[in-house]
Formats: C-alpha cells, structure tokens, sequence
C-alpha cells in the first residue's frame, strides 16, 4: 500500500510556518510521519498543493492537478499517482500518526469486504462522533469520483462520502488511536503538545483485550454475543443487526429515531427494517408510480442519483429478505420481530406495559421508564441514548 502524506496547507493559523516543518521530538512533523510510512509503505508521495517544498529521500513530491481545492486536491493528486490498490493518507499536522492507525483500518476493511458483497472505496476512523478523513485508507479508483467532484465545485471530502461505499471505523473506545487522530492547527496548540504536562496527560492504553457485552438470559449464566447471530434459517447473517421489540406506543419508533441520529453523528451507516402486522400504503397518490400501481402493476420502482423506492405487491417477504437491500449499512435495526433470534432491546413505557413482550433469546438491554429494578436484566432508560449506542456497538464488536 502506498502512503500520501498532505503538505499542502497554507498554515495560515500557524502564522505562516509550515507545519510540517514543526519539530516534535527532534523531528519534524513531516520526518515522523515519512518514518512511520517508511516502516510498511510501498511508496510515499507528499502531496505540496501549488507549491513544490524540499524533497526527503524516499518520497516523491507532487502537486495538485486541481490548485485550490484544499485536500481534496491533494487526495486526488496521491490517488491519481497511487500504484497499489489502496493509499493510506495522513495530514502533514498529525505528529501522532503511526501504523497501528493504518493497519487497523486495512483489517477492518478486508474484514468488511469477507462479511458482505459491498465494495468499499476506502476506510476512515470515527471517534467520538467525529470523522476523520484526512487519516484513512481510500481505494486507488476513487480519483475518478474525487475528479468528477472537484470539476462540480463541490470541495468538501465529506460529501464524497455519501456518494460512495465508506466503511466507517469506530475508534472511539481506543485512547491511543484518538491520540493519533490529534492534530496541530495553531500556535498554541503547538505550544501544549510541548509541555511536559502533555506527556502527562497522554492516554495510557489498556492491554487490548475486549471486553464482550453480555446479557443474562433464561436464567443461565451470562452469555455473549456477536454479529455473527444466526436468523431463522440457521445460517449466520453477516450484517450487524438489532431487533427494537415492544408493543404498540412503547416508543419503538421515538427510540430508534434518537439511536439512528447518534449513530450517524458517528459516522454510521444506519438502515432500518419496520414490521407491520397489517397492510400499509407506502405511495403517493396521484404520483406517477401509485398510478402504475393502481393500474394493476405488481411491482414499481423508482429512482434517482439520490435515492430508490421499491414497491411490490403480494411478496409475502420477511426481514431476513429484505436484509440484502442494505449491504453497505454498518448496522441495520428491524422495529418488531418480537420472536426472532437477533439480538434483541426491548421496550417498556410505564402505563403501556410492564413485562417484555419479546422472546428472552438475544434480549441483552430493556429500555425503559420503570423501575429498573423490576427486571433481572440490563435496563437503561429513554434519555440514556449515548449509553445505549455503547451498549450496542460493543455488542455487535
């Protein structure tokens, strides 16, 4: 895998001093990151915006191909010259940087590519809510969509994301990978990271072992669970899915609607899955579609550069079918589905209900107003959100 390293910056918050000249350690930021690349990359580009800087052995400078489009620019000049299949890019004011970062995005990715039929153009850590994509892995053939973007005018790497296949990496559990993640934008934050009390308060990194979720169920002793939950046809699904189970205005719906937002805050790919046990209508009327429909078409669909409907008549399908139409989503909710075997939250509003509805299998977390000690079970409660999508993401780690 190559390796780019963005040096393109006009630092002007720095007072005009490249930051990649700074020096951390007897190096400059620039020497730590060529060094760490140096370890594992096949080659290292340094990509200088409009203006061509020093060379350092072992790296081959270039410029933009596009001028003025911040990294964006950068990106698709490295990518555009990239020889490996995928390039692993880091910002010249990321002093923090190592392999370690590199190496767990590229595991994650093959890991993700194994597990499902979608194709991913790159890898980008997420920690605390917060995208990090100038300290990712991006697929070489991305330059052709970063080039059809920039000739948009369209500069923001982030909205290149929510036209391509990105697998998101949630690193918010690692300390020492946020610590990597860190970057350097002003004079006195150059200043902190070179006091003494910034080695103090560097995060110390716990022995890596995880930590399983577990849920008591039936009884017997704890057991632990993980995305490979086998459906109702006994073989294992490789999404990552969570059924939200309850009877009717338990607050399914308002529950899912906070997790969704939190978790796409993170960065995540979030699909959701309704069960209904009656007929619904799902068109517009008078749209060109609902005619169809109404004419006596079996199925219809619509869609755009942004968005696609399905609509079939009589399929008689189950969630476990309508899995596959979200094989890029990083975790997929199915609101219902009370009596299957996925892992399972239930919920419970005072005055509605007070005993779970669902199956016990898989039940690992009742959401819930009451009090929770009424059950013997995990319980955390509505305005809990950030715990719960802890809970959750630990789950399905």
């Amino acid at each position: 895998m190559d390796g780019l390293i963005l040096a393109g910056g006009r630092s002007t918050r720095m007072g005009g001093k490249h930051k990649g000249d700074l020096r951390y350690e007897d190096q400059t930021f620039l020497e730590r990151i060529i060094g760490e690349f140096a370890s594992c990359a096949e080659r290292i580009w340094i990509s200088y915006g409009t203006e061509m800087r020093r060379d350092y052995p072992g790296c081959v400078s270039i410029c933009d191909e596009y001028p003025g489009c911040g990294p964006m620019g950068g990106i698709h000049a490295g990518l555009k010259r990239c020889r490996s299949d995928y390039m692993m890019v880091a910002a010249c004011d990321m002093p923090f940087v190592k392999m370690e970062l590199y190496h767990l995005l590229e595991n994650e990715l093959e890991k993700a590519q194994q597990e499902s039929e979608a194709v991913y153009v790159g890898a980008v850590p997420v920690a605390d809510g917060r995208v990090h994509p100038l300290a990712a892995v991006y697929k070489k053939e991305l330059a052709g969509c970063l080039k059809e973007q920039i000739e948009r005018k369209e500069y923001r790497i982030r909205s290149i994301f929510d036209r391509q296949n990105i697998l998101y990496v949630d690193v918010s559990h690692r300390a020492d990978i946020k610590r990597m993640l860190s970057n350097v934008n002003t004079a006195a934050e150059y200043e902190e990271i070179l006091s003494p009390a910034s080695e103090d308060a560097a995060v110390k990194v716990s022995d890596g072992k995880e930590k399983s979720l577990t849920a008591k169920v039936s009884g017997e002793k704890e057991k632990s669970f993980n995305a490979d939950i086998k459906g109702e046809d006994s073989r294992p699904l490789k999404q990552k899915i969570v059924a939200v189970c309850g009877i009717k205005n338990s607050g399914k719906t308002t529950l899912l609607e906070k997790l969704v937002a939190g978790l796409a805050k993170r960065g995540m790919k979030v699909a959701v899955i309704k069960h209904d046990g009656h007929d619904f209508a799902c068109d517009i009327p008078g749209t060109d579609s609902c005619r169809l429909s109404e004419a006596g078409a079996y199925g219809t669909a619509v869609f755009s550069e942004f968005r696609s409907f399905v609509h079939k008549k009589g399929t008689n399908e189950r969630a476990k079918d309508l899995i596959r139409y979200f094989p890029e989503a990083d975790i997929i909710f199915v609101e219902g589905m009370k009596d299957s075997r996925y892992p399972k939250i239930e919920v419970i509003r005072e005055g509605v209900s007070v005993h779970p509805a669902s199956n016990q299998e898989g039940r690992f977390l009742i959401v819930t107003d009451r009090d929770p000690g009424e059950y013997q079970e995990q319980t955390a409660g509505f305005g809990e959100i950030d715990r719960i999508i802890g809970m959750v993401l630990a789950l399905l780690a």
